[in-house]
């Protein structure tokens, strides 16, 4: 096929208005001459948030692709043809490669939630989903008022152990027999609680290996490790606390915060299948809380 003649005098050149060539008789020069406002009819009516939202997608595609080359290059050959992809294919993939190499556990539930949001609402265009490819959707293990009551040996960690603990729920207090004498535990006794577990840290050979993670765990129920992992619970509409998948410090410190995190999750685990073999068992972590007794038999 030959290239077409172009310019002001070719023949069958393409117009976009009745006459786009300057006018030389009254000399004006070719912007004087534009029409702005006359319709172009080759082309079709195009919705603006079509088009908006075309462009979000794209510019969503390109984001998730920037993170998945920033941090693991190497899943870039599992791409082929882009128009079929999606971008929140792409961040499901993004954190299927994080969980694959044990940077952090996935708040999955958020993820879920967020896209549930956007099947049901037709106007949301995904926007509560695409937070996530800047904020990182790492899960924190937080307890809160509510929470922590699914927990009952950290419960008691936190009503014995926390100044501002309050009152325990009834269940508790029943499954400790301490219905009626949780009233005279003052601060003196909670000082003396966090001294005995100072001194398991100042000589844990002392102890089995199960205690010795206790003053960890006492530090988690009252929000005190230091690591937000631990001490937060994680609203992804709110408070936060938000790291960002560009911030390559931010990454690592998530990273480092798991790494610290993980190991406290593990004996935490071991601790509920310990109570939950045998309820009656909080009243051994009872006693030894506040009486220093028994603790040979915190064994889990």
């Amino acid at each position: 096929m030959s290239r077409p003649q172009t310019g002001p005098l070719a023949p069958s050149a393409p117009r976009l208005l009745a006459d786009d060539r300057p006018d030389q008789a009254a000399k004006q020069p070719p912007h004087a001459q534009l029409r702005p406002w006359a319709a172009l009819p080759r082309l079709r009516p195009v919705k603006v948030e079509t088009l908006t939202n075309q462009l979000s997608n794209y510019e969503r595609t390109i984001t998730g692709l920037r993170l998945v080359e920033q941090h693991f290059p190497e899943a870039l050959a599992d791409y082929g043809d882009l128009a079929q992809t999606g971008w929140w294919e792409i961040l499901a993939h993004l954190n299927n490669l994080v969980e694959e190499a044990g940077w952090w556990e996935v708040n999955w539930t958020a993820l879920n939630e967020a896209w549930a949001w956007w099947m049901e609402e037709s106007k949301e265009n995904g926007d509560r989903l695409a937070i996530f490819l800047t904020y990182i959707p790492v899960r924190h293990y937080g307890l809160n008022q509510d929470t922590i009551l699914k927990f009952p040996p950290m419960e008691l960690l936190y009503v014995l152990l926390d100044g501002s603990a309050g009152v325990a729920s009834s269940d508790l207090l029943i499954a400790i027999e301490l219905y009626d004498g949780i009233d005279q535990w003052d601060q003196a006794d909670r000082d003396a609680a966090w001294a005995r577990l100072h001194a398991i840290e100042a000589d844990p050979g002392l102890y089995p290996e199960a205690v010795r993670w206790l003053p960890e765990l006492a530090r988690w129920a009252c929000h005190r490790t230091g690591n937000h992992l631990l001490d937060r619970d994680f609203d992804p509409y709110h408070d936060g606390p938000w790291f960002r998948w560009q911030a390559e410090a931010e990454v690592e410190q998530t990273r480092s915060a798991w790494r610290r995190a993980r190991p406290a999750i593990e004996q935490f685990r071991r601790l509920m299948e310990w109570y939950e073999a045998d309820t009656s068992r909080l009243t051994m972590l009872a006693n030894f809380l506040m009486e220093g007794m028994n603790h040979e038999q915190l064994d889990w």
